[in-house]
């Protein structure tokens, strides 16, 4: 990778989005992260600069479109441009179906579709000009869905779907899209997601993949313009046994969630 790339990240602070910061920082690429905590940024910014990268910052939400131009200004005020966009950020709510509300809906979809689409738009002056990359982080419950958990798959599905006409849309401009779709990940992901459900709190992630590693697997993919990359082997299992035997995949899914419900003592 050239020291020229310019990478911009959404839901920079932390998680998969601070390792691909992190990733791309030490690769030369000169890094924007946005994200809506400053304090966490300030504190990126410093670590990828101590380390002797370049980086900045941009304070701002991307389900406001507003938001996410301002950070592509930055982009283009510290570093000339960008070539290449992650956008990362999105959250989850458990819920069944049965209770899920209006608010919680235009919440998911208002960051997870929403700020997806403004950062792509956003960003394809730049990425037009430099026949650049653009990377939607996704989820294998984009291609597979589980059960309480239907607003976070309605959403990652959906993207599947930006994904795929934007790739046919942009193919001329020399823009490359990509899906990745990480598994189980090592982070604050399940803590931070509201449940609509009772009980006891969902526990951190602390098994599966490190961010770290999804996002080795990520710079790989987008560096390769690839098509999309899901990860580990039983994520891809899981899209294969749902593309091919739903029944099998259903009663497995079901399985799955008796242990685990068991597991945490309901």
């Amino acid at each position: 990778m050239g020291s020229s790339r310019v990478v911009l990240v959404t839901g920079a602070s932390s998680g998969i989005g601070r390792a691909v910061c992190l990733a791309y920082a030490k690769r030369g690429a000169a890094v924007v992260a946005m994200a809506r905590t400053e304090g966490k940024l300030v504190a990126l910014a410093r670590e990828i600069e101590s380390s002797g990268g370049r980086a900045s910052i941009s304070v701002g939400d991307v389900g406001r479109k507003e938001d996410v131009r301002a950070a592509v200004a930055v982009a283009n005020k510290n570093f000339g441009g960008l070539d290449t966009a992650i956008a990362n950020a999105g959250f989850g709510i458990y819920a069944d179906v049965e209770r899920i509300t209006e608010e919680d809906f235009d919440a998911i979809v208002r960051t997870n579709i929403k700020g997806v689409l403004w950062t792509l738009q956003e960003s394809l002056p730049h990425l037009r000009a430099a026949r650049g990359r653009f990377a939607i982080v996704s989820s294998i419950l984009g291609r597979a869905s589980v059960p309480y958990s239907a607003l976070y798959c309605m959403t990652k599905h959906a993207l599947t779907a930006l994904a795929d006409s934007a790739r046919l849309e942009l193919a001329k401009d020399g823009i490359s899209v990509t899906v990745v779709g990480p598994a189980l990940t090592a982070t604050d992901f399940q803590i931070n997601a509201p449940s609509r459900m009772g009980g006891v709190p969902s526990p951190a992630n602390t098994t599966g993949w490190s961010p770290e590693k999804v996002a080795g697997k990520l710079v790989a993919a987008v560096e390769r313009r690839r098509r999309e990359a899901y990860l580990t082997f039983s994520g891809r299992a899981l899209i294969w046994m749902r593309n091919h035997f739903p029944g099998i995949a259903d009663w497995g899914v079901r399985q799955w969630m008796k242990g685990h419900e068991k597991r945490r003592g309901k």
